[in-house]
């Protein structure tokens, strides 16, 4: 009851707090040519070409390149071939505010580059706002401003400003960004947006803008911080005593902290502006702390003791840090101790190891020193997007964030996540500069692993707390047990973690004395690892195995918005033709012929893995060649066993050759499109595939489930219309939890948009 008690008590306090914070429009009252398609003076940007024209009144342009004899020309326009798009294209309203620097014949060079209308305002608390167009790639470099007077003022004076904020941060599901402000007095202002780029090919386009006025305070960014920090989980946060894990202190903290803003929320919906921006504050500097809490993954030198890594990037080539040599693209420019990159591997020469020793107070960073100079520090030009040993720039402060993977981290410049560490691998020389692709994870040249050099005769821990805190990351959120798809054996599960609490034990001794022997740390290796591998390929398949007496048929499917089905067929290049291939038919397949019907059958032992066979060849299983790019039927190479691994998305798995983790995906924009080897994990959509049965695994009593593509599969009724909303109900009326396997019986089956219902039989 008490329970029950406490919701009824939280809904009704968020109803109070929405109606207190819930803001006016005005920008319609104030603001001009605010939206698109937006106005246009009707001249050309570019001399002949009606895409791109001048704003329109009342906005003001500064900085502004349109010299058409020399041909340096950018500055804020309309472009007509750019729509919104948040989250959806709108064709209707073509025509949006844009910035393009480097592309389509515009300078890709250029200082606080302004756009801006200037309006007075009534004292009060008011929030500007933009939401973005088409294209964002510039956006790290562009930024929404609010100032005093009739301009705003560069980048390098932002603080001057009411407010500013980085177009970067927009935030999905519509991709606003947003600058709180509030005014004393009757105050005249100048809102608008400011960009600088060097040498850069990016874009940046506005579908519209806003002006919203709060009689009270506005709990927007309180609000939205919370619903983020409520969002945070174990898999973001994993907690431990090792590299790549939080201390449980700071998680609690956080927990605390929530809970306080919840109920300064619920209980003081009147609460002043100054009280609300307190409590962000409050919030913003416990998730900080908790974040600056990481434990990473090297241990810091100081006067007492040194210990040097090689620091390389998580690319399939792994790119080593090293100082020599490096010419700036035009030769105008030659730096002898530059951050350059190397594929040898040799923890033998100064100029590739490197300390970290915590930088002085206040700073919170990190200062990292090269072996081969060991009394100057590296040092970062952002301008000149180049790291290098010199006495003619003050030593930089790093700060290193957590990844996907366990054994890699961002590195960027203390207080800007937004200037990350990149290895430039494919440029001459290669060298490492910045670059900040969205969160930054999900690009191999940002990520970057400490390899600690290890001395003779000292045990080598370093594989055994990579497995281990990929093994933490292992959560029960990420393995579910349970008998049901997607679910994993109990058993394995309690085994997998009394082998990594027998691990995490181990790696807990590296410091001791005498140390564990590296017999023992490799025999840990070896357990965890099985345990690991053991767990994994328990995982509950979304299909049934055949057998010599029952055959499973199942369509495959990849992710993608227009799903792309496997096919055995030919692959046709321009100079080649390749029968029996593993091809790919884009959309759904108008005829389902056995060219597209595929079975699994479990692999003997040794083998955890499956054969895969297509019904046009029932006796040769599916084989793999990772040199060739080849998947398909061949006499000539061996069988594939295919191992199915979770994916982030339910019903969908990752499917790689047993052994090597090559993953497969599908080539959709290729021509033709084919299906191949490439290791995008489950963050790339054509790298997550889907079986649907190519006919009802029980009977179906109802014409109208092939209307409705319902199916009854491991007792639970499925859709492969992952859009499609069943309900089901028993054959007395009563809704089931159709998640779950059922019992043997007869069910209706309703969905959402459709006025009939489907009589399924689960046997």
């Amino acid at each position: 009851m008490m329970k029950k008690l406490l919701t009824i008590s939280a809904i009704a306090a968020c109803t109070v707090f929405a109606k207190a914070a819930e803001p006016t429009d005005v920008t319609a009252q104030y603001l001009q040519n605010y939206s698109a398609p937006f106005a246009t003076t009707g001249e050309q940007l570019i001399s002949g070409n009606d895409r791109w024209q001048k704003l329109a009144s009342p906005w003001i342009t500064e900085g502004d390149q349109t010299n058409q004899e020399t041909g340096v020309i950018t500055a804020w326009h309309v472009d007509f071939q750019k729509m919104p798009n948040y989250p959806s294209a709108d064709n209707s309203r073509i025509g949006v505010m844009t910035l393009t620097p480097g592309w389509d014949g515009f300078s890709g060079t250029f200082e606080n580059m302004k756009a801006y209308q200037t309006i007075k305002l009534a004292p009060g608390t008011y929030e500007f706002t933009a939401k973005r167009a088409q294209d964002w790639s510039g956006a790290k470099n562009a930024y929404l401003v609010v100032a005093a007077g009739t301009t705003i003022p560069n980048i390098a004076d932002l603080s001057t400003a009411l407010g500013s904020a980085r177009f970067e941060t927009a935030i999905t599901p519509e991709w606003l960004i947003s600058v709180n402000f509030k005014l004393e007095v009757e105050t005249t202002i100048s809102v608008g947006v400011i960009a600088s780029y060097t040498g850069a090919k990016q874009c940046v386009s506005i579908a519209q803008f806003g002006l919203n006025f709060f009689e009270g305070a506005n709990f927007r960014t309180l609000n939205a911080l919370l619903a983020k920090a409520k969002a945070f989980t174990s898999t973001q946060y994993p907690i431990g005593t090792i590299m790549g894990t939080y201390p449980q202190a700071k998680w609690d903290a956080l927990q605390t902290t929530i809970a306080s803003v919840e109920t300064f929320i619920t209980e003081n919906p009147n609460a002043t502006q100054e009280q609300v921006d307190a409590k962000v504050a409050e919030l913003q500097a416990v998730i900080d702390d908790l974040n600056a809490s990481l434990i990473l993954p090297f241990k810091l030198s100081d006067t007492n003791s040194t210990t040097w890594y090689q620091i390389r990037d998580q690319r399939s080539t792994k790119n080593y840090w090293q100082i020599g040599e490096y010419a700036t693209e035009d030769g105008l420019k030659y730096y002898t101790t530059a951050l350059i990159l190397t594929q040898q591997s040799d923890n033998t020469l100064d100029d590739q190891l490197f300390k970290i020793v915590k930088a002085p107070a206040p700073s919170k960073g990190y200062i990292i020193y090269c072996k081969l100079i060991e009394d100057l520090p590296l040092a970062a030009s952002r301008k000149e997007n180049i790291v290098l040993i010199t006495d003619t720039l003050p030593a930089t402060a790093w700060q290193f964030g957590a990844t996907t993977s366990a054994a890699n981290f961002t590195i960027s410049l203390e207080g800007d996540k937004t200037a990350q560490l990149n290895s430039y691998a494919s440029y001459t020389p290669p060298f490492v500069g910045f670059y900040y692709p969205g969160d930054g994870v999900n690009d191999y040249g940002n990520n970057w692993e400490f390899v600690e050099l290890i001395e003779v005769g000292q045990t080598d821990f370093t594989a055994l707390k990579t497995l281990v805190a990929e093994a933490i990351r292992m959560t029960s959120e990420t393995y579910p047990t349970g008998t049901g798809e997607n679910q994993f054996p109990q058993d394995k599960w309690d085994a997998f973690v009394a082998a990594r609490t027998l691990a995490l034990t181990l790696v807990e001794k590296e410091s001791a004395t005498p140390q564990p022997t590296q017999e023992e740390v490799d025999n840990m290796i070896i357990t965890l690892q099985a345990a690991i591998d053991e767990l994994k390929a328990g995982q509950n398949p979304g299909f049934f195995a055949s057998t010599e007496a029952t055959t499973h048929w199942y369509t495959l499917s990849d992710r993608r918005t227009n799903k792309s089905f496997w096919k055995i067929g030919a692959l046709t290049s321009s100079t080649d033709t390749i029968d029996n291939t593993l091809i790919m038919v884009k959309g759904q397949p108008a005829i389902i012929t056995d060219s597209l019907l595929f079975k699994v059958v479990k692999a003997e032992e040794p083998f955890m893995g499956y054969y895969i066979y297509n019904k046009t060849n029932e006796t040769k299983a599916i084989t793999g060649n990772v040199a060739s790019n080849f998947i398909g039927i061949n006499d000539t190479l061996p069988i594939a066993t295919w191992l199915f691994d979770k994916s982030t998305v339910a019903s969908h798995y990752l499917i790689s050759i047993e052994g090597t983790g090559d993953q497969v995906n599908s080539y959709a924009g290729y021509a033709p499109p084919y299906i191949a080897f490439y290791n995008g994990g489950a963050g790339d959509p054509g790298n997550n595939w889907k079986f649907t049965p190519a006919t009802p695994a029980t009977s179906v009593k109802d014409v109208k489930a092939q209307e409705f593509r319902v199916f009854v599969l491991n007792r639970m009724v499925i859709s492969d219309d992952t859009d499609l909303q069943l309900t089901v109900y028993n054959i007395n009326g009563q809704k089931m939890d159709a998640k779950h396997q059922l019992a043997q019986g007869i069910y209706i089956v309703r969905a959402e948009g459709k006025s009939s219902a489907v009589k399924v039989i689960v046997r």
